[in-house]
Parts: C-alpha cells; structure tokens; sequence
C-alpha cells in the first residue's frame, strides 16, 4: 500500500509541476508587464507562455518513451471514432450550459476582469494548449500510469477525481470531473490521445465561440428544453457510437 501510495504521488506531481510553472510565470509577467511597465493585464499571455514552456518540459521528459510506444501515432486515428469525439464535445458542452441555466449558480470570478476579452488568445489559451497540455497530463501521463497499478475503471476515477480538483473552483471541479470520466474512457477504449485532445479542444472551444456570440442572451423556455433534449441524446449517441467503435475496433484486430 505504502509503494502504491508514493507511486500516485509521484503521477500527481506531473500536473503540480504545471501549476509550479504556471505561478512562475504569472508572477513574473505580472511584476514585469503589471508593476514596472505598467502594461494592461491580460491573463491569458502567462498562461500561453507557460504552457509552451511546461510542453517543452514534459516532451524533454518523456519524449524518447513517447516516440518508443508511437503515443503521437495519427494511422491509430480513424475517421468515425474522431467525428464522433467532435461531435460528443460540441454536443455535451451545450449540455452543460443548459444544465447551469436550468440550475443557476455563482460561477462569477476575480479572474474575469484580468483574462480580457480576445477571442483569438481565448481560444489558443483555453481550446488548444488547455486541451493538449490537460490530456497529456491527465491521461496520456497520470491514467496510463495509474492503469498500469490498478484496474482501468478505478484509474479513469481517480483520475477524473485528480483532474477536477485541480481545476479548485467547485462548479468547475463538479463538470471536470464528469468530463474526465468520459475523457478516460474514450482514452482507454482507444488508447489514443489524438481523440481526447479533439473531445477536449472542441468542449472548450465551442464554450468560448458561445460566449462571444450570445453572452447574457436569455433564450426562451421551450427552446432550451429542445436544445437541452437534443444535446442529451447526441451524446448519449455518440457515446454509445464510440463504444461500439472500440468493440468493432477488438474484433478486426485494429485494423481498418
């Protein structure tokens, strides 16, 4: 119990050492840029600059193992299993918004006035390097390591357990850690990190386009029932779709 215990803490320091570089920079940025240029703040450039140096760090890491089990492999993608994935995280966004409109809570933060408003740095800082640098770590980096010490349906709940905490904000934590889940099976019927990066970049870059284009548009009744409805059943389907997939993809061998 005790190795097992010190071999999840070890995982567990990967995505700490992001918050390490994360808090380095913000620092920095913010005496340099904030106190002594006296520049406007915006949250989103630390955030790209030290998500560009923590992936020059954890491929300096793990790049030679990486290249050894073909983790980069595109020939693993396939073309229906990625469709689904685009369209399960577009659809089951739109799901959690309708949830959080249909049981209202505080989701307001300091952080929203320090993040600015550029859709162009939203959507490289929170769709692109959000979903590459968060997959690699949580399932290229701290669910492939915890399968490999426990059974996979206790490793993708412990993971997704992992990855909504680290996101700290309670309504965040709570959406996190239901995405996680899904994040983790897809990984481990697919063994892909192709595919999750694309459930992720979509998930998150369809959040930011929305919030641009709606804001605090109220939309009527009856059709966010429908819209709700039809996003439930679309990720139902493509769920389902993606786990038959996998089946289909165990019976030919992996092969097309």
């Amino acid at each position: 119990m005790k190795k097992i215990l010190i071999n999840i803490w070890r995982i567990i320091c990967y995505p700490l050492l992001y918050m390490v570089v994360q808090g380095i920079v913000t620092t920095v940025y913010t005496l340099v840029a904030g106190i002594i240029l006296e520049l406007d703040f915006n949250l989103y450039i630390p955030l790209i600059t030290s998500d560009v140096i923590f992936l020059v760090l954890i491929f300096a890491i793990f790049g030679r193992e990486w290249k050894a089990e073909k983790v980069w492999d595109l020939p693993k993608i396939k073309a229906t299993p990625l469709t689904l994935c685009i369209i399960f995280g577009i659809a089951f966004n739109i799901l959690t918004v309708c949830f959080f409109i249909f049981v209202p809570v505080p989701q307001e933060s300091f952080l929203d006035d320090l993040v600015g408003n550029n859709l162009i740095l939203e959507l490289i800082s929170i769709a692109l390097f959000a979903a590459v640098i968060e997959e690699i770590l949580f399932r290229g980096i701290v669910l492939k390591r915890l399968s490999k010490m426990m059974k996979p349906t206790f490793a993708v709940i412990l993971s997704a357990v992992i990855f909504g905490i680290i996101h700290f904000d309670l309504v965040q934590s709570s959406y996190a850690f239901v995405v996680g889940l899904v994040l983790g099976l897809v990984y481990v019927w697919f063994d892909s990190i192709w595919l999750v990066i694309a459930i992720h970049f979509t998930y998150n870059g369809i959040n930011v386009v929305l919030n641009h284009l709606l804001g605090e548009t109220e939309i009527n009744l009856v059709v966010l029932i429908i819209i709700t409805g039809v996003s439930l059943v679309v990720s139902v389907g493509c769920l389902l779709g993606l786990y038959s997939n996998r089946k289909l993809d165990i019976i030919n061998g992996g092969e097309e």
